[in-house]
């Protein structure tokens, strides 16, 4: 986990977490569902979209 933000108005909060791995992602985020839902939005950096999409 690089960081976190939570909304000044509660009940919403912003992670950022870094993986090579995207089952160890999706078992940390298992031990949190009874508390927590989460929505996950996969990320590349600029090289690693070129090399993607060419």
């Amino acid at each position: 986990m690089w960081d976190r933000w939570h909304s000044a108005a509660g009940h919403v909060g912003f992670l950022v977490a870094e993986s090579s791995d995207a089952v160890a992602i999706g078992k940390w985020m298992q031990e949190w569902t009874d508390l927590l839902s989460f929505e996950t939005t996969p990320v590349l950096t600029d090289e690693e979209v070129a090399g993607v999409i060419g």
